[in-house]
C-alpha cells in the first residue's frame, strides 16, 4: 500500500508539470491567433504567403506540443486507474481519493487531442496559395477553446482563483513598482531643478561680487 500512494505522489507532481505546458500551450496558442488576426486586412498571394509562413511554422510547433500532452494525459488516466486500484483501503477503512480521477484525465487528453486536430486544420488553411483567412481564424478560435476547456477541467476552482488573486498582485504590484519609479524620476528631476537653481543663482552672486569689486578698483584708481 505505501508503495501505492508514493507512485500516486509522483503522479501528483508530474501532472503539475503537464498542467503548466498545457496553460503555456494555451497561452501561445492565444497569442498565435492574435498574430495571425493583425494580418486580416492583407491581400496578396505573395505578401500572404510571407507573412503566414512563420506562423504556420508556430502553429505546427503547438500541434506537436499538444500531441505530446494528450499522450501524457493518457498515460496518467492509465496511471490514475492502476493507483487507485492498488492503493485500496487503508488501515482506518477508508480510501485515499486522489485529486483527479482516471475519467477526467481521459476527457482532458479528449479535448487536447481535439484541439490538436483544429491546429492542424489551421496549418492547412494558413499554407494553401491562398490563404483562408476566415476558416484559419476559426480553426485557432476553436484550438484555443479545447485547451481552455481541458485545462479547467484538470485546475480545480480554488486553484484558479488563487492563480487570478496571485496575477492581480502581480499587476498591482508592478503598477505600484511603476508609480514609485515615476515618482522618484520625478522627485529628482525637482531636486536637480533645485540645485542648478542654486547654482545659477550663486554664480549670479559671483558675478554680482566682483563687477563690484572691479568699480572700486576703477575708483581708486581715479583718485
Amino acid at each position: 500500500v505505501q508503495n501505492a500512494v508514493e507512485k500516486l505522489e509522483d503522479l501528483r507532481r508530474l501532472f503539475f508539470s503537464i498542467t503548466e505546458h498545457l496553460r503555456d500551450t494555451a497561452r501561445r496558442q492565444s497569442d498565435l491567433n492574435d498574430e495571425t488576426q493583425q494580418h486580416a486586412g492583407v491581400s496578396g498571394d505573395t505578401t500572404l504567403s510571407i507573412i503566414f509562413a512563420p506562423l504556420s511554422e508556430r502553429q505546427t510547433e503547438l500541434r506537436s506540443i499538444a500531441l505530446q500532452i494528450r499522450d501524457a494525459l493518457e498515460q496518467q488516466a492509465q496511471q490514475a486507474q492502476q493507483s487507485a486500484a492498488a492503493v485500496g483501503k487503508d488501515p482506518q477503512g477508508t480510501t485515499p481519493s486522489p485529486s483527479h480521477t482516471s475519467e477526467q484525465f481521459v476527457q482532458a487528453a479528449r479535448l487536447v487531442g481535439d484541439a490538436s486536430q483544429q491546429m492542424q486544420t489551421a496549418e492547412k488553411h494558413m499554407q494553401e496559395d491562398n490563404v483562408d483567412f476566415k476558416q484559419t481564424r476559426e480553426s485557432q478560435d476553436a484550438a484555443l477553446q479545447h485547451l481552455t476547456e481541458a485545462l479547467t477541467l484538470l485546475v480545480p476552482p480554488d486553484q484558479r482563483q488563487n492563480q487570478q488573486q496571485q496575477e492581480q498582485h502581480d499587476q498591482q504590484q508592478d503598477k505600484s513598482e511603476s508609480e514609485e519609479n515615476q515618482q522618484q524620476q520625478q522627485q529628482n528631476v525637482a531636486s536637480n531643478q533645485l540645485l542648478q537653481m542654486v547654482r545659477d543663482r550663486e554664480a549670479q552672486r559671483r558675478r554680482e561680487k566682483q563687477k563690484g569689486r572691479t568699480r572700486r578698483e576703477a575708483v581708486e584708481k581715479d583718485w
